[in-house]
């Protein structure tokens, strides 16, 4: 084993790879929801945000008498969504800095949001490592198999063939 940092390439995989499946966990939400809402009531959701949505859902599968397991299940992975919804939000609308630390051989990306100008290199800013993303994605990954198959979808757990 290595202690060299993720290259540059394992980090942009890592972030393009953990926003794709940011993208399909909303989409077969979106998916999930259309097909048991009105119209007018879809038009008046899709508009929530994505917890808020994935709560209709839970108490969806409540009300429907879904198994108690796949209750329970589904409301802690969408439990573990918020950290996962905020690091996506600090990816898509800010900025990103590369740091790496040759005391410790580790690497993190700085995250900042675009109007925080010049906080990257400050001791507070929002730092994240190699494993946390990948923790993240995890999370992602997990929460898109039952919503897939909630949706009606066969789940491809390597779509792109580039699991990390």
């Amino acid at each position: 084993m290595t202690n060299d940092p993720p290259t540059t390439d394992a980090w942009a995989a890592a972030i393009g790879y953990f926003m794709l499946n940011f993208g399909m966990v909303e989409y077969h939400t979106f998916m999930f929801l259309e097909g048991r809402l009105t119209a007018e009531e879809f038009s008046r959701v899709k508009k929530w945000h994505l917890q808020d949505r994935l709560g209709w859902i839970g108490k969806y599968l409540k009300d429907q008498n879904f198994p108690e397991t796949d209750q329970e299940s589904f409301a802690h992975l969408t439990g573990r969504i918020a950290p996962v919804r905020d690091l996506r939000n600090l990816i898509a609308h800010g900025y990103l800095y590369g740091r790496y630390d040759p005391g410790t051989k580790s690497s993190a990306v700085a995250l900042s949001p675009a109007k925080d100008l010049d906080v990257a290199h400050l001791p507070e800013s929002r730092s994240v490592e190699f494993e946390e993303i990948c923790a993240a994605l995890n999370t992602l990954q997990e929460l898109l198999e039952p919503l897939s198959r909630l949706a009606g979808f066969e789940p491809d757990p390597d779509p792109f063939g580039i699991l990390i």
